[in-house]
């Protein structure tokens, strides 16, 4: 971990995470099966940084949150 990546904790800021990285924390599942989770609306939904951008982040505490849930469910 990175000194900003641990300083953000410090200060209760979240990470932002890369549709790979999202892929790869849940266990890669395929692309159909990510997309339905997404449509469904069971997945937390994703976030732009800025109204232009084209790529697409998730924050890590939703995804480490939805992990829990299925996990406890």
């Amino acid at each position: 971990m990175d000194a900003a990546t641990e300083n953000g904790k410090q200060h209760g800021l979240d990470e932002f995470l890369s549709k790979p990285k999202v892929l790869g924390a849940i266990g890669n599942p395929s692309p159909s099966t990510f997309e339905t989770l997404r449509r469904s609306g069971d997945f937390p939904a994703p976030i732009r940084l800025s109204p232009t951008a084209r790529r697409v982040f998730w924050r890590a505490s939703e995804v480490r949150a939805w992990m829990d849930a299925r996990q406890q469910g």
